[in-house]
């Protein structure tokens, strides 16, 4: 049902818009009253896009009849959707009743039913209403429609028809006689589709006498070819304008064997055309015909070939120059583009890529290809992936580069500079200019191995070259010697990728000093070198290296995030992650807010290892000295285009005395590979940061070396997505929300936010202080359970941990001022198959605080104003029932089974007894507040459970009845 209400609220919406501005509506209720689509439609007087189901067309019929005040809706495109595609003959009649009433009434301009298959005969209604209306059928729908219309051989219904489909017969499959009839029928221009397999040439005779009033949305190259080997026999050149016009204005032959008289009907078209595309592309074409079907490419505007024909072509055309034709207008059909790859070929791969269909050229070839570019008036782009020549082939190049955008496959790029390097000086430094301002601003030789010789010639090259964008010359055993004659080009390349080659520390050495002076460079690739001195790399951040045992650099313009440690290192650290702890100290550290963020201050004396209790932070220190740091926003623009995300607190620590060694973060994570995959974010600026890899990991924490400070944060790799984290509930009670009611905020957060910031951003309200860890499933759903509340918002919410320094609570829960204590359960939801079950992730009793006034005097006394009675004893004793694992929860029941000291509890009622909240009712009505105390309190210390989360939990109450420890 959709509320009146809700219509509307929506309907007060429409009438705040802008009267220009696009309104599409989905409108699918179940159920709607006349009230609500009144309310909806008041203020509407435009629509862009309705969407309606039956049941909102029968209301919005009712309404139109009856209402005048919004007869005046003007709707562009009116989709109908139904729940149910099969309708009974009645529902479809009384649906399409509706319908034709609302177009009686209603503007509408195009009605779109093509979401379901209906009757044609039911659809007769619909073609009579008078009126500038365009239906869209379904395509069987319109097939079936066709064929009706045909069989009743009704002008009248033919025209009604034609109009309302605005011509477009392109969906159907439909015989010639039908096809035929429905043309003639109409002097609206109708749109057919014929693509391969969907016409007989046997017709085309009879179709071109139609073309007039045909369009053709799609036209196969056999009709194509059948089509102007008919023009071209009855000498009927007036058809050849329809024909190019009604194909928009182009002639697609492409992957057709065309015979001599298939050329001749080409070229008789093209004499009869002006500006026409033509689509050769894998088409095959005698050689005897080339020279005729060139001599007419000046009536072609766009002309498309593969690189076969295109090479055949310029042969035609540079025999034609020599009989003193033009053969400028080759190159100016074919928008002075000269394509060799294999992308010049439908279903090719990308371009420049290596080792496919090698294309070989001679020495004709390219003088065909020089001859052509020679007389053209314009810059030509000349394209020679996946190709191969000889370097006397290549050599006539060099010539023609001053008129050329040239790019050229790896290999041949390298033959050309071998070519410069074995040619005299005076020819080489020409050759290399020449080259230089032809091949555009990234060049990529990357897997091709370099000599000497070659990086010279590269040298020349360089030399007169402005800039590069790119530079790729990653395993192309680049030496430290090579490397010294490119260095004097470095300013001007913003990116150079030098993997995997055999650059030491000598030449690493060198590219610092030039880098000094160098703002252009953004970065140098230096992967899988003879680096053995990483220090080298640490202080220049524009170097990125897989080969650091701890450091992986990144700028703001390259986003390589690889993990730098070796397989074997990196599995030896994940298999060994629990470790013997290091001793470590414990701090408090002092507090200070300044508009509602807190700073956190330590200072020292000795060296060691110490924890702070708040944030969970621990600095390995040297000497004596001071940190300072606070928890920091992350600027979610550094990782975007990274593939890591945040999974920590960002903290901006500072120095301002003393030494920091080594920082342990705290992390959240349950298992060993999603440890594995954490790293830290090191911050230096918002241009410059650093991905740090541990160099120790522990249950709890991620440690790094440290030697300058500034904003440090765990990162972990995206699609994290149903990953179990160590998580915490945090409750903050506000209970002056209404003279009536409390209200309670509960978090859902990762265990790594410290608790110190949520009750600095809500320390308006009182924290409830309850044991808070779970195990909570990142990007599951959570819901909140609780008998008490009166009501709870949302009803369920994704968990999605946010680091962004505010949190916002999970849930909201309502309550009645006098509830003081109340159950709460966080569960799980888990959907298998088509079933959907609930598991708990959290479940406490909770005593709130009584109203008060002075909140701050609450706040104070959270831990030492708490009162020992029965009510808060079964919150204690629910808590101790919770911390017990399921066999120390067995032999708890079978303890109280055999109790001597007092009357025990029935085995029978224990095992009816499955929830550990229903036992701690059953203990309290069994042996009453005090004797309970006492048993739990011998029960703790035969199970034995001596710890402090339980000890802690009993001290207040046997300290009351005065038992002994």
């Amino acid at each position: 049902m959709l509320p009146s209400r809700l219509c509307k609220a929506v309907g007060n919406v429409f009438k705040l818009l802008d009267k220009e501005e696009d309104i599409s509506l989905r409108l699918l209720p179940q159920m709607i009253s006349c009230q609500g689509c009144a309310y909806l439609f008041s203020n509407v007087k435009k629509l862009q896009i309705l969407r309606v189901n039956e049941v909102a067309i029968a209301k919005l019929a009712r309404l139109v009849i009856s209402d005048q005040e919004i007869n005046a809706v003007t709707v562009e495109e009116l989709s109908l959707v139904l729940a149910n595609s099969h309708l009974p003959e009645r529902a479809l009649c009384q649906l399409l009743s509706n319908l034709t009433s609302l177009l009686r009434v209603w503007r509408v301009h195009n009605l779109n039913l093509s979401e379901f298959k209906i009757e044609p005969h039911w659809l007769i209604c619909l073609l009579c209403h008078q009126g500038p209306l365009s239906i869209k059928f379904h395509e069987g729908t319109l097939q079936r429609l066709a064929e009706i219309v045909y069989d009743a051989q009704d002008e009248n219904l033919t025209q009604l028809f034609l109009e309302k489909i605005d011509g477009d017969l392109s969906p159907c499959n439909l015989s010639w006689e039908v096809l035929s009839y429905l043309i003639q029928g109409t002097k609206k221009q109708v749109t057919l589709d014929l693509a391969e397999g969907r016409f007989s040439v046997l017709k085309v005779p009879s179709l071109l006498a139609l073309l007039d009033t045909v369009y053709f949305k799609r036209i196969s190259p056999r009709f194509v070819r059948a089509a102007l080997k008919e023009i071209y026999q009855n000498h009927a050149g007036h058809l050849i304008v329809k024909l190019v016009k009604s194909s928009a204005n182009l002639i697609n032959l492409c992957m057709r064997e065309l015979d001599s008289t298939d050329c001749k009907a080409l070229c008789f078209a093209l004499h009869y055309s002006d500006g026409v595309k033509l689509n050769l592309l894998n088409s095959v074409i005698p050689n005897n015909e080339t020279d005729s079907i060139v001599k007419l490419l000046h009536r072609v505007s766009d002309l498309r070939v593969d690189r076969k024909l295109l090479l055949n072509f310029l042969h035609a055309s540079k025999d034609m120059e020599k009989q003193g034709y033009p053969a400028s207008s080759l190159l100016t059909a074919l928008n002075h583009k000269l394509d060799f790859s294999c992308n010049s070929s439908p279903g090719s791969g990308r371009s420049g890529q290596e080792n496919r269909d090698l294309l070989t050229m001679s020495r004709m070839d390219f003088t065909a290809i020089s001859s052509a570019i020679k007389t053209s008036m314009c810059d030509t782009e000349l394209i020679l992936y996946d190709c191969q020549a000889d370097d006397s082939a290549l050599e006539i190049l060099f010539p023609i580069l001053h008129k050329v955008h040239l790019h050229l496959g790896k290999s041949l790029l390298c033959q050309v500079l071998t070519l410069i390097s074995n040619a005299p000086m005076a020819m080489s430094l020409q050759w290399a200019s020449s080259l230089s301002k032809a091949l555009g601003k990234e060049l990529n030789l990357s897997g091709i191995p370099l000599n000497y010789r070659t990086c010279e010639s590269l040298q020349l090259v360089l030399d007169d070259k402005e800039e590069l964008t790119h530079l790729n010359l990653s395993y192309c055993q680049i030496t430290d010697a090579c490397l010294d004659l490119l260095l004097p080009h470095l300013h001007k390349i913003m990116i150079l990728d030098l993997t995997g080659n055999d650059i030491t520390d000598k030449g690493v050495l060198r590219l610092r000093k030039t880098l000094e002076e160098n703002s252009f460079t953004k970065t140098i690739c230096l992967c899988d070198n003879q680096i053995t001195e990483m220090g080298l790399l640490v202080e220049e951040a524009r170097f990125e290296t897989q080969q650091a045992d701890e450091r992986r650099c990144i700028h703001k313009q390259n986003y390589n995030t690889k993990d730098l440690r070796s397989k074997s290192e990196m599995e030896k650290s994940i298999n060994t992650f629990v470790k013997t702890e290091d001793l470590i100290k414990k701090f408090e550290p002092e507090l200070a807010v300044n508009n509602g963020k807190i700073s956190y201050r330590f200072q020292w004396k000795t060296e060691g290892l110490f924890m702070c209790s708040a944030t969970g932070l621990v600095f390995g220190l040297k000497g004596s000295g001071c940190v300072e740091y606070y928890v920091a926003h992350w600027d979610m623009r550094l990782l975007i285009n990274t593939h890591y995300e945040p999974a920590g607190p960002l903290f901006d620590i500072r120095t301002p005395a003393g030494e920091i060694c080594e920082l342990h973060l705290p992390h959240c994570e349950t298992h060993v590979d999603a440890i594995g995959s954490l790293s830290v974010v090191h911050i230096h600026s918002e241009d410059t940061w650093e991905f740090l890899s541990p160099n120790k990991i522990s249950r709890t924490h991620i440690a790094v070396n440290v030697c300058r400070l500034s904003r440090y944060g765990i990162v972990h790799e995206n699609n994290q997505n149903n990953k179990i984290i160590n998580g915490q509930v945090l409750l903050f009670q506000e209970p002056d929300m209404s003279v009536t009611q409390q209200r309670l905020w509960v978090f859902l957060l990762p265990s790594n936010v410290p608790l110190s910031e949520i009750k600095e951003q809500q320390h308006q309200y009182v924290f409830i202080q309850t044991s808070s860890d779970c195990k909570l499933q990142i990007n599951a759903k959570y819901t909140l359970i609780s008998k008490k509340a009166k009501r709870v918002q949302p009803k369920e919410k994704l968990f999605e941990p946010l680091h962004s320094g505010n949190y916002h609570p999970t849930f909201e829960v309502f309550l009645d001022k006098d509830v003081t204590e109340v159950r709460i359960k966080i569960q799980l939801k888990i959907k298998e198959s088509d079933t959907i079950n609930f598991k708990n992730a959290w479940k406490r009793w909770i005593i709130l605080k009584n109203n008060t006034d002075n909140h701050a005097q609450m706040r104070s006394e959270e831990h030492s104003n708490i009162q020992v009675n029965c009510k808060t004893w079964i919150s204690a004793l629910g808590e101790i029932m919770e911390d017990l694992k399921s066999e120390e929860f067995k032999k708890l029941k079978h303890l109280m089974t055999h109790t001597g000291k007092r009357h025990p509890i029935c085995s029978m009622r224990l095992e009816e007894t499955k929830d550990r909240c229903e036992l701690v009712t059953l203990v309290l009505k069994t042996w009453g507040f005090q004797e309970s105390v006492k048993a739990i309190h011998e029960f703790m210390k035969e199970l034995p459970r001596n710890d402090e989360s339980v000890t802690d939990r009993l001290k207040p109450y046997v300290t009351l009845f005065g038992l002994k420890d």
